[in-house]
């Protein structure tokens, strides 16, 4: 073999390698072009809707029932269910602190007695007695009525927004004040200190006992701020992270919720 033919094959070979070369490394900068767009950043601070389903029949031996919820805890919004706000879980590994400045009431409500029954709901900073009568509940943030009987319209449908600045009566202190913030970071989860109150009471028009009660369906929305992002370095700059189609498809949903209610 000559030594020409020998110099064209070493030639051959090189132009290979580099064309390899050049190939892989698009391959790289694509791929890292590619993890980059998926991964974007959170903000400092967010604001969201989550909310917690009403499910239940204020019923039992007694003439007025009380069931009660909390207006400014997506942790634990059902004082007899403990379990925490939709979707509470997602946002727990991105923000240490929520505070709720606002939040809506969707209530179905049918009665289920042949007699009628009065209702009232009230917002308030005291926690109200489960065994409150209409009477006990009233002030400047209740609402009251009465079913009627059974199968007689016996039903109602209330959606109410409750302003948490004007039941707290300080615009900023529950924007500012400690007390009204709950701690959401993962294992560390808390309520607020000072708990804002829904009510929802039932009373016999005739002072009987509520034996087959009245059946309240619904929602509960909140109006959420998270902030204190947890996922900073340690050069304070916030760290990517992939989000897959679960956030995805709460963060839209939050966002159709929350244009109901503006």
């Amino acid at each position: 073999m000559s030594s020409k033919t020998v110099r064209r094959q070493k030639r051959r070979r090189g132009k290979k390698r580099q064309s390899q070369n050049s190939y892989d490394k698009g391959i790289r900068e694509h791929s890292l072009m590619q993890t980059v767009r998926l991964r974007p950043m959170f903000p400092s601070t967010l604001r969201v809707t989550m909310k917690t389903e009403i499910s239940f029949t204020n019923s039992g031996m007694a003439s007025a029932i009380t069931k009660r919820f909390l207006s400014n805890d997506v942790y634990r919004p059902n004082v007899s269910s403990g379990t925490a706000a939709s979707p509470f879980d997602i946002f727990q590994a991105m923000y240490a602190f929520f505070r709720v400045p606002r939040a809506v009431l969707e209530l179905y409500q049918s009665n289920q007695e042949d007699f009628p029954v009065k209702w009232a709901i009230t917002n308030s900073t005291e926690d109200p007695s489960a065994s409150a009568h209409v009477s006990d509940t009233m002030g400047p943030r209740t609402i009251e009525g009465q079913l009627s009987n059974k199968g007689d319209k016996g039903w109602d449908k209330r959606i109410l927004e409750i302003d948490l600045q004007k039941v707290v009566g300080n615009q900023r202190e529950i924007l500012t004040d400690d007390k009204f913030r709950g701690v959401m970071s993962a294992g560390s989860e808390t309520s607020p200190e000072d708990k804002l109150w829904i009510g929802i009471t039932h009373e016999s028009a005739t002072a009987v006992n509520l034996t087959n009660g009245v059946i309240c369906t619904g929602w509960l929305y909140y109006d959420v701020i998270l902030y204190s992002n947890q996922l900073q370095s340690i050069s304070g700059q916030p760290q990517p992270i992939k989000v897959d189609n679960k956030i995805i498809g709460v963060l839209q949903e939050n966002m159709k919720i929350h244009h109901i209610y503006h």
